[in-house]
């Protein structure tokens, strides 16, 4: 028997919903629903086909708020595909599951959600690197340990697409007396990587932070110091966002 997938899918009255987690068009939830049951019955091309779960027990289909919704490995079997779940990333793949090949998305140009004080932080690229950049001068207000201190960041979405997030984190322009930190927060404002209290006479520190299931992250920039008047730059070298999806 030839099945046409295309004019088959066309011409029936199916409602395929395949989500991709995207918080701004998709929900995780459980929730109650009314389903209707007819003895509804799938024909392709003429043929009977007698819906069934990977355990062999059939399956009918059932009719929610006038749409028909029909078994995914009913539908797959009917054209000879293999149906597989992939319980980690939400997905439901028919026929053969290619990985995609992990990418590296340079973040240094990519849209961000928030910037905190948009004219002390800049994203450009120098000698065929991405920067992302924050200056801070003179860190804020002067407390009663005799130090400087502020904050800036820069959010970036991910929607739950991203694997890691990954750079060079350091300090130039400044002292020896200037120093600082780098954090990477999630939205609910876990801390996902804090680096080393860096100066500027001290080695870059490379990072890989785990960030799958996030649905956005923000770069946090802390400077406390020394001194008063002295411009401190924090600077993360090659930003990208590692991904086979985002």
């Amino acid at each position: 028997m030839k099945l046409n997938l295309k004019s088959f899918v066309a011409g029936a009255l199916i409602a395929a919903t395949i989500t991709t987690m995207v918080p701004s068009i998709a929900k995780e939830a459980a929730e109650q629903i009314t389903a209707v049951y007819r003895n509804i019955q799938l024909v392709v091309d003429g043929v009977l086909v007698e819906p069934k779960d990977a355990s062999g027990n059939n399956v009918e289909p059932f009719i929610y708020n006038g749409t028909t919704y029909l078994p995914v490995r009913a539908v797959a079997t009917a054209f000879g595909k293999e149906a597989s779940w992939d319980g980690e990333k939400n997905i439901v793949s028919l026929g053969t599951v290619v990985d995609k090949p992990a990418k590296e998305l340079e973040l240094w140009n990519r849209s961000y959600i928030n910037c905190d004080k948009n004219d002390r932080i800049r994203t450009f690229q120098d000698k065929g690197l991405g920067i992302l950049e924050c200056k801070q001068h003179d860190c804020g207000t002067k407390e009663q340990d005799n130090k400087y201190h502020s904050s800036w960041s820069i959010t970036y979405p991910l929607n739950t697409l991203a694997k890691t997030v990954k750079g060079t984190y350091y300090l130039s322009n400044g002292t020896d007396s200037g120093e600082g930190i780098m954090k990477i927060v999630n939205s609910n404002g876990k801390v996902l990587y804090q680096s080393p209290i860096m100066r500027d006479v001290t080695t870059p520190v490379d990072f890989e932070v785990d960030v799958s299931k996030e649905i956005s992250i923000s770069f946090v920039f802390e400077c406390s110091k020394v001194g008063e008047y002295d411009d401190v730059y924090h600077n993360i070298k090659n930003p990208v966002i590692v991904s086979s999806d985002y």
